[in-house]
C-alpha cells in the first residue's frame, strides 16, 4: 500500500513539474511573439526560469519520492 502512495503521489508531482515547463514555454512563445511590450524580449527570458524551476520539481519527484529503476542499474 504505501508503494501505491509512493507511486500516485510521485505521478502527481512529476506532472506539476512538467506542467510548469509547459506553461513556461507557452508564456515565453507569447511573450516573445505575440506581446507588444517594450520589455517582451525581457519578460520572455525571465519567465524561462520556470523551466529550471519545473525540472527541479520532476527530478525531486523521480529521485526523492519514488524512483522505479531497478536497484541494479
Amino acid at each position: 500500500m504505501k508503494k501505491l502512495l509512493l507511486v500516485i503521489l510521485s505521478r502527481l508531482v512529476q506532472g506539476v513539474g512538467i506542467g510548469i515547463c509547459g506553461l513556461t514555454l507557452l508564456c515565453a512563445g507569447w511573450f516573445l511573439f505575440f506581446s507588444y511590450s517594450d520589455y517582451r524580449y525581457f519578460l520572455s527570458a525571465f519567465s524561462l526560469l520556470g523551466l529550471v524551476v519545473g525540472y527541479h520539481i520532476f527530478k525531486f519527484a523521480v529521485l526523492k519520492i519514488y524512483d522505479e529503476s531497478p536497484g541494479d542499474w
